[in-house]
């Protein structure tokens, strides 16, 4: 009974509505548009704590800890990537006191790609695109790949070039060298250039 006579009751809602709409569902019929302002008034957020260091104290961390993440490649300091990488020769060049002349710019190449230098990153880079190094050391670099690409070449001796600190533009990787050859081993998905490739006859 007691139940029953409570439902006859008034709803709470129709006295006071407790589902007001919000203030950016009145643009368009009432208001044109709503400012920044019009919102309230900005809550000041206050930390006990000093963050002035907080960027610092996360690189530090993850340095340490030898961590992957994509802050963190910025802010590595790799001397591989900096005396062999493209991008921070060409910054160093710009930085020294050398004229912006481009047989300069080799001198400065071949000074700070030293020979030990360039066969440590050759055994760090073995496994390829599974190294960033890789993808930093090939970071606009005229590759074997891209000479390939643009000569649209199908003979089977290809000129090679491989990563030498005269012409530090080239960077090629390729699957084997020795003393009279150099071997670029390219799969092709399509049926006819296996054809083409591997023929009997020839």
């Amino acid at each position: 009974m007691w139940l029953h006579r409570r439902s006859e009751e008034p709803s709470p809602t129709e006295v006071a509505c407790y589902w007001v709409k919000s203030k950016l569902s009145k643009v368009g019929t009432s208001i044109k548009y709503l400012t920044l302002k019009d919102f309230g008034a900005k809550e000041d957020l206050s930390s006990d704590e000093d963050s002035s260091r907080f960027i610092e104290e996360v690189i530090h961390i993850g340095v340490k800890s030898q961590a992957e993440s994509q802050l963190l490649k910025y802010f590595k300091s790799d001397i591989i990537e900096e005396k062999l990488g493209l991008h921070h020769l060409i910054i160093n060049f710009i930085s020294s006191d050398c004229n912006n002349d481009c047989s300069e710019f080799f001198n400065f190449c071949k000074e700070n790609m030293v020979a030990d230098l360039c066969s440590e990153a050759s055994l760090k880079t073995v496994e390829q695109n599974n190294s960033s190094l890789w993808f930093q050391l090939r970071y606009a670099r005229i590759t074997a790949s891209k000479i390939y690409d643009a000569a649209h070449c199908k003979k089977a001796m290809v000129p090679w070039l491989i990563k030498y600190s005269v012409y530090p533009i080239f960077g090629a990787s390729p699957d084997a060298i020795c003393e009279e050859y150099v071997v670029e081993i390219k799969m092709s998905t399509d049926r006819k250039d296996f054809s083409e490739l591997f023929d009997k006859g020839k």
